[in-house]
């Protein structure tokens, strides 16, 4: 969408971009006129989304440290689909998709589609053929009928007991008990856990920091101090 609302139109494929920190304050469409196209090798890291929606399928789609409201992908076909320390209500795609959900928080008590979902907390179940390993399920009795794995999982806890702030809706997202909720990898689940712990900062230095004399020096020096910060 442009600044006006208008839906940005055009084909073809888009590969090989990398999006950080950006603020989505309307849906965002990946599709063309024909329905046709693909998108691959894409990532988007820290950014929010206020909406996503898929005409068009994808290979190799990474989303980080990202907020998502609604849910994520419509019945499209999503070929390594990567989400890593993601906050979304829930996951929905067709069954031949390959998707891959780590460290992430998923709202709705829908639903999701097939997946290998690990080191997650979901409030809702997972479609026939998913594999959920050391995952707290919120108020769940079951990951799900038909899920292939089914280890170390965590059933029945309730919010108050999961988060540290007693409540998910304050989106601090820490744990109560972090050293109790332990995912494959070995740190905590949530996203507060693995390769990537839910972080504001951006990669790219930002300056945090500066101190500029006003006068230069008798030798018409300028002396400046600039601090900068990186995750």
């Amino acid at each position: 969408m442009d600044d006006e609302g208008n839906e940005i139109k055009g084909g073809g494929k888009i590969s090989g971009s990398h999006f950080e920190g950006l603020c989505f304050t309307n849906w965002t469409y990946f599709h063309n006129n024909s329905g046709s196209g693909d998108i691959t090798d894409i990532t988007f890291k820290k950014c929010y989304f206020s909406g996503i929606n898929f005409t068009v399928n994808s290979e190799n789609l990474k989303f980080e440290q990202c907020y998502i409201i609604g849910n994520l992908c419509d019945n499209c076909n999503h070929k390594n689909l990567y989400l890593s320390n993601c906050y979304m209500d829930y996951i929905y795609a067709n069954s031949t998709s390959s998707i891959f959900a780590d460290h992430c928080i998923l709202k709705s008590t829908r639903t999701s589609s097939a997946a290998l979902y690990s080191n997650c907390i979901i409030y809702g179940q997972l479609a026939q053929g998913s594999t959920a390993n050391n995952n707290i399920f919120v108020a769940q009795s079951s990951a799900g009928s038909g899920v292939l794995e089914n280890k170390q999982n965590w059933y029945s806890i309730q919010e108050s007991g999961i988060f540290a702030d007693g409540s998910i809706d304050n989106r601090t997202f820490e744990l109560k008990y972090p050293n109790k909720y332990i995912g494959t990898d070995g740190t905590q689940v949530g996203v507060h856990g693995g390769r990537y712990p839910w972080n504001k900062i951006p990669a790219t230095p930002r300056i945090v920091e500066s101190n500029i004399d006003t006068e230069t020096s008798a030798d018409g020096k300028l002396k400046v101090s600039i601090k900068v910060e990186a995750y």
